[in-house]
């Protein structure tokens, strides 16, 4: 048997070496493209749950912004909790892989915002609602009584017309309004219906506020105020009608009824007064009046007296002759010529007596004489003739 020469182990060796080598670099590709398919395959279920995610948690969400009717609390934080779960390999190796991995990462970070974001506007509704009372109604659906509630939004129905909530005040409401009212030139419809829903809440509070100042300004502690005016009850009655809130105007207008006790009970005191005080006006104008009427009747029998005790010097008897020297006064019917006739006597007047002596108290034409002081000219005692 021939040695194999040093030359031929050589060039055996190197044929070994270039076997071996080859079949290295045949496994070595193999595994590299095994692996390249493996993380592809993982690449695209990573993209495909993000899809997925990405689609549900668009639906909770109509194109305007309001949440879908079965949209709960439970199923937003189920989506929420999976949203967050997605991870992304790397895939740096692979420089086919390197740009789509990257996206996917930056898709799935902004996803996840996404649905942090759902889910804060979620409970913001859910405290909007809680700002205002609920109403429920019975409705029938089909054969079975189904009872609804109202709320202040559900889906694109937005109710501004509701009463906030017994508990809400001006304070809480401005609390509320900073963190959850958004000024942004561009902002959903959604949005806007929770800005509305926000402001309505705030005018409420801010009105109970109004008529409560307004109210009690009208007492002094727990007493109505003793110079409270129907004014002041006025303007306190009107903020309190604005108020929707039941419980809050039921409050107030209780206490307002106390007030309104008050100023009836001040209103019938005035009447009373101004009764007495015109009671007083009409007795004292009566007795002005009877008094002024005593006083003219007074006057006029005075009068009547003075008449009648005043002779009546204008009527004589129509044959009188009047010479003054000779008295030429007729007396009971006789002549001139009988002078002196029946103790009648003229004293140079006009002046006519009965046929009794002067002194015994004559009659003269104009009535009886009571005293003869009254007649004028003539003297009691002895007469001149």
């Amino acid at each position: 048997m021939k040695k194999v020469s040093k030359k031929m182990k050589l060039v055996i060796g190197c044929i070994s070496i270039v076997v071996v080598g080859s079949c290295l670099v045949g496994y070595t590709n193999y595994s590299s493209s095994k692996q390249l398919k493996q993380e592809t395959k993982a690449l695209k279920l990573e993209q495909s749950a993000y899809s997925e995610l990405k689609k549900s948690l668009k639906s909770l969400r109509n194109e305007q912004g309001y949440f879908v009717s079965d949209v709960t609390k439970d199923s937003i934080s189920k989506i929420v909790k999976e949203v967050n779960s997605l991870t992304v390999n790397d895939h740096l190796k692979y420089n086919d892989l390197k740009n789509e991995s990257a996206n996917l990462k930056k898709g799935i970070n902004s996803l996840k915002e996404d649905a942090k974001k759902m889910q804060s506007d979620y409970k913001v509704q859910e405290s909007v609602n809680t700002l205002f009372q609920v109403i429920k109604q019975q409705s029938r659906d089909v054969n079975k009584s189904v009872e609804n509630e109202i709320v202040a939004i559900k889906e694109d129905n937005v109710n501004t017309s509701l009463s906030i909530s017994d508990n809400v005040t001006i304070d809480s409401m401005e609390i509320f309004k900073d963190l959850n009212y958004q000024k942004a030139e561009k902002i959903s419809e959604w949005q806007k219906s929770i800005n509305k829903l926000i402001d309505e809440g705030t005018n409420q509070a801010n009105q109970i506020k109004t008529a409560t100042e307004k109210v009690n300004s009208l007492f002094d502690k727990e007493n109505v105020k003793s110079d409270v005016s129907t004014d002041s009850y006025n303007q306190a009655k009107i903020e309190t009608d604005k108020i929707k809130n039941e419980k809050a105007k039921k409050t107030l207008t209780d206490k307002l009824v106390k007030v309104k006790t008050k100023l009836d009970e001040q209103e019938k005191k005035k009447q009373e007064e101004q009764k007495q005080q015109e009671k007083a006006k009409q007795e004292a104008q009566q007795s002005e009046q009877q008094a002024q009427q005593q006083s003219t009747g007074n006057t006029a029998n005075n009068q009547q007296q003075a008449q009648s005790a005043t002779p009546n010097y204008s009527e004589q008897p129509s044959n009188n002759t009047s010479n003054g020297s000779t008295g030429g006064n007729s007396i009971n019917g006789s002549s001139s010529t009988d002078n002196n006739s029946s103790g009648g006597s003229s004293t140079g007047g006009n002046q006519s007596w009965s046929g009794n002596n002067p002194n015994n108290g004559g009659t003269t034409s104009g009535g009886i004489v009571d005293n003869i002081n009254d007649i004028p000219g003539v003297e009691t005692g002895n007469t001149p003739w």
